[in-house]
């Protein structure tokens, strides 16, 4: 009796708790905005960084930080239907032509389920992309109207000074959860140092962007966080984000048509990278005797999962679940490397993850949903882009 008491109040406190969100995001999209990115760092926050004994940790395992973020996206998607259909009077049931790719992708991904290799792992994985569907939709209205796209960006550089805080105190307070275990590499107060690399990546955008956009001397304030970002990010060791961070910075100078600066900026980071080849920090060690262009083994998981690929080119393993194929021991030599014969091995590729877990039909899928925004915004004239046009849907 006393279990079932403490079940009900727990079940009461949740439901008046994802009440309350709901109205303060109905009221405050930009407020949806700052959790929809800080769900990652909800499951993230539980990790204790200590070795995982492969006997006790099972894929079965999802934790209590697992649950608040799938309860977390899910409350973040029914705001999002809520907002779409909020709009119904202006949008006409219109929805945008990648949107409804990406809806195909979902169902796929689901249908999937019948011949996953895990079916748990691709419904709720297929489940979650369903939810930040239904927030994408609804935000995709909230930036419509005039003005929102300023109070999200606000919203992201908020979030950003203050997880740059956060990790900082972090470093002071509890060193030995900040520090990877298993290498020399700062991992924050998330469970991989390559996250923490690519939460790096995408703050400098903000930054910068909200350095152009303040017009009095309070700009240069922006210099020190977009520094410290910086540090923190040679400090994970995470060399794939770096190197595209400074590809985004060139593309950058380049629509900006600025070759002074350009030209200044490159000087800079090519210096900057001459010294982190020749000089390289810590962090950027990997196996002893190895170069900083070493792949960890990434080699080895490409390899073996081309030969899994050649089986079920078309339609996959399942979406989702793709770190599994390396459980079949008898075709996938997995010696000497890094490798986890799991359901949660990443494939260090988002493109190879989709083809291993939903074949070429889900990639060509995928490629769609990822081009066809960016070749309207590249074709458009500068003074017709526009966010794109929604197409009609007659619901009956």
């Amino acid at each position: 009796m006393t279990n079932d008491l403490y079940i009900l109040f727990l079940f009461g406190i949740l439901i008046i708790g994802g009440s309350y969100l709901l109205y303060l995001w109905n009221k405050k999209f930009e407020i949806a905005v700052f959790f929809f990115v800080l769900t990652p760092l909800i499951s993230a926050i539980f990790f204790d960084n200590l070795p995982e004994d492969p006997l006790v940790v099972t894929e079965a395992t999802i934790g209590i930080g697992g649950i608040l973020r799938a309860v977390t996206l899910f409350l973040l998607g029914g705001m999002g239907i809520i907002k779409y259909l909020s709009n119904t009077s202006k949008n006409k049931w219109r929805i945008p032509i990648h949107f409804l790719l990406l809806g195909v992708f979902i169902l796929f991904a689901a249908f999937s389920a019948f011949y996953s290799l895990d079916l748990k792992f691709t419904l709720i994985r297929s489940g979650l992309l369903f939810a930040v569907f239904s927030f994408l939709l609804g935000l995709n209205e909230w930036l419509r109207e005039e003005g929102n796209l300023t109070k999200a960006l606000n919203a992201l550089f908020v979030l950003i000074i203050v997880l740059i805080i956060l990790n900082l105190l972090a470093m002071v307070v509890i060193p030995a959860r900040v520090w990877w275990w298993k290498q020399n590499r700062l991992i924050g107060l998330w469970e991989q140092p390559n996250t923490f690399g690519s939460f790096c990546m995408l703050s400098y955008p903000v930054l910068i962007w909200k350095f152009y956009k303040t017009q009095n001397l309070k700009k240069y304030y922006i210099v020190i966080p977009l520094l410290l970002t910086l540090g923190l990010h040679i400090l994970t060791g995470s060399r794939t984000t770096l190197l595209a961070s400074s590809v985004g910075v060139f593309i950058w100078l380049l629509l900006e048509r600025n070759w002074l600066k350009l030209f200044s900026v490159s000087i800079v980071v090519g210096f900057f990278l001459i010294i982190l080849l020749n000089f390289s920090p810590s962090s950027f060690e990997r196996n002893e005797g190895s170069q900083i262009t070493d792949l960890s083994s990434r080699e080895d998981i490409w390899s073996n999962a081309e030969i899994f690929i050649k089986e079920k080119p078309l339609f996959g393993y399942g979406f989702g679940v793709e770190g599994k194929i390396f459980q079949d021991e008898l075709r996938a030599d997995l010696e000497g490397s890094f490798i986890e014969r799991n359901v949660r091995q990443s494939l260090h590729n988002g493109y190879l993850s989709i083809l291993v877990g939903s074949g070429f039909f889900g990639l060509i899928f995928w490629l769609l949903i990822l081009l066809l925004p960016i070749s309207i915004a590249i074709t458009a004239p500068s003074h017709q882009k526009k966010p794109m046009q929604p197409i009609q849907l007659q619901l009956y």
